[in-house]
């Protein structure tokens, strides 16, 4: 298994994906093992940051405007852009990519006017910046938080 996740971890993992309020007695009797062994590898798991247990919101349903930003960044500042985008507290995902651009994030803002302000005004100031891309999310249509349990269902 990856990142030593064994059967037991996986199995925990897929029934918490589904419904993360289940009482740990209610999964220990679904997956026939003890409960001080659910709450023992709960603990782990939540300590390892393999998992977190959330309550997951649409932010466009709340009435919030998302936005992706993609950035072009000069060669040896990709990291530092990507440290100083991370402090923003308004970007919830920020990963470094191959191709045409160097990183992407996903924000969200009360308003357009504060995506205006964010990319007027902060995104000038980061290092390197080359280019940016900014995209309005108008549905969400999908969004799957159990990647890593359904891939021997992938085809």
């Amino acid at each position: 298994m990856r990142n030593n996740l064994d059967k037991i971890d996986l199995d925990i993992l897929r029934e918490l994906v589904e419904d993360g309020t289940r009482s740990k007695a209610s999964l220990a009797k679904q997956l026939k093992i003890s409960e001080a062994t659910i709450r023992k590898r709960i603990d782990r798991l939540s300590k390892e940051g393999v998992m977190k247990i959330i309550a997951l919101t649409n932010p466009l349903k709340m009435g919030l405007t998302v936005v992706s930003i993609m950035f072009q960044i000069n060669p040896g500042l990709v990291s530092e852009a990507a440290r100083k985008l991370a402090q923003y507290p308004n970007i919830h995902y920020l990963s470094a990519l191959t191709g045409q651009f160097d990183l992407f994030v996903w924000a969200v803002f009360l308003n357009q006017e504060e995506v205006y302000n964010f990319v007027s005004n902060e995104v000038p100031k980061l290092p390197g910046i080359v280019h940016s891309e900014t995209q309005f999310h108008l549905n969400l249509v999908k969004r799957a938080h159990n990647w890593i349990l359904n891939e021997e269902k992938r085809t």
